[in-house]
């Protein structure tokens, strides 16, 4: 169902780093690392909720749905502008749109979400939401 390949920017690897405090906070190189996850779950692959992630992929309306339905499961939406296209080259484009609200612009070291995010002319609430899930 998948394809055996592992993009430069995907989830497991950085998301690796980002638990292990390997990411620096922001493009700065003199700005800190963020720091080391204190409870982050450990991913593993399960080929049920892949195909229940297809499913619901297939009936996407190209906006975040609300939580009720999607119990136990987060949710970043991106919209790649080609259909029909190379699925692990929208996949790397949706990965950078969401790490680039991290190196392009650095948050505020509690890596919480602050009145002074909204403000900022990138959008960091999804690498928020995805950095500090329960």
């Amino acid at each position: 169902m998948t394809r055996n390949k592992e993009a430069p920017n995907g989830s497991p690897l950085f998301l690796s780093k980002l638990a292990r405090g390997l990411v620096r906070n922001g493009k700065k190189p003199t700005n800190k690392n963020l720091p080391t996850a204190s409870f982050m779950l450990k991913m593993i692959y399960d080929c049920a909720t892949e195909g229940e992630a297809i499913d619901y992929a297939n009936s996407c309306e190209l906006t975040k749905s609300p939580e009720q339905d999607r119990k136990g499961f987060g949710e970043n939406v991106y919209v790649y502008p080609a259909p029909n296209a190379d699925p692990i080259e929208a996949f790397e484009a949706a990965a950078k749109k969401w790490w680039d609200q991290i190196f392009l612009d650095g948050i505020n070291w509690e890596v919480k979400y602050i009145q002074s995010l909204k403000d900022k002319k990138i959008d960091q609430k999804a690498f928020i939401q995805r950095y500090s899930e329960d």
